[in-house]
């Protein structure tokens, strides 16, 4: 029973080791290169009620087309609109964060967007700072 045991192992290590990977291809991810032309903003003063718009410029820096996979941002009170296509090399595209304070965003904020795409690292932060005012 041992020299079965024994022989059925040698004979899978065998066949284990003749397996060829010749077949298998490894996948290199090419990543794109993303840079902006302000990760930080100071919006200034927004009175409780209304809305700012903040623009930022994701310039593509590869020649990877830059795919924007999602913007989330850091509270509800902020939406984001995100180019849907690819970058192409050397050209930008608009991300555009709508900030809308309510009553408990008085007085000074800090906000930021997550920009998540295929960069390495996968996502960029963004920032806006300013004041929230009662008219």
């Amino acid at each position: 029973m041992k020299i079965t045991s024994v022989i059925v192992a040698v004979i899978g290590l065998s066949l284990l080791a003749s397996c060829s990977h010749e077949g298998s291809k490894k996948v290199v991810k090419e990543y794109a290169s993303i840079s902006f032309t302000s990760i930080s903003k100071d919006i200034g003063t927004v009175v409780l009620g209304t809305s700012k718009e903040l623009s930022f410029y994701a310039i593509n820096k590869s020649d990877t087309p830059l795919i924007i996979d999602s913007v989330k941002s850091s509270c509800s009170c902020t939406v984001s609109k995100f180019p849907k296509k690819p970058i192409l090399k050397n050209d930008s595209g608009l991300i555009v964060a709508t900030y809308t304070p309510n009553k408990t965003n008085v007085g000074y904020l800090e906000k930021s967007i997550v920009v998540l795409s295929n960069t390495k690292p996968a996502f960029t932060v963004l920032s806006f700072s300013g004041t929230v005012t009662v008219e």
